[in-house]
């Protein structure tokens, strides 16, 4: 009888096991938790993206506040205006009217200028939330069908 014929002694070998389950139904709730990872992810970017909209409104508020204060002497403080308003300051420094019709006129640009910059921040969170939710699908949705063609241990 040769070294190769006789039987290996198993009692001192100790069992290596998987350190993960290895069984299909177990590796199918692991694709399912990834699936349910991707589709948080456009959650997580829709909470986000809740705090974009407000900030032209913010800003809006801000410029008008500043206006107010600029103003609130009764006689127009230009360095302070140019630096809130910009090149808008010459209308209300130099503007046709008394200064409270400026003043409003100048309001009213600051707000119009906000709801243009809030329908373009809309579009572009609306956009940007479409195309993670379908990047988050696409990448589930692929995941899962190749874990769907692995065959059973």
């Amino acid at each position: 009888m040769s070294r190769f014929d006789r039987p290996v002694p198993t009692a001192h070998v100790r069992r290596v096991t998987a350190p993960f389950p290895t069984s299909a139904a177990a590796n199918r709730n692991v694709w399912i938790a990834f699936l349910v990872v991707c589709f948080m992810l456009t959650g997580l970017v829709g909470l986000f993206a809740s705090y974009g909209p407000s900030i032209p409104l913010q800003r809006a508020l801000h410029r008008i506040q500043a206006v107010d204060e600029a103003t609130s002497s009764g006689v127009p403080d230009e360095p302070a205006l140019r630096l809130v308003l910009g090149k808008s300051a010459d209308d209300i420094l130099t503007g046709p009217g008394d200064l409270p019709a400026r003043l409003a006129r100048a309001r009213v640009a600051i707000i119009a200028d906000a709801e243009d910059d809030a329908a373009g921040v809309a579009a572009r969170t609306r956009l940007m939330i479409f195309v993670v939710t379908a990047l988050s699908a696409g990448l589930g949705t692929g995941i899962m069908l190749l874990a769907s063609r692995q065959k059973p241990d």
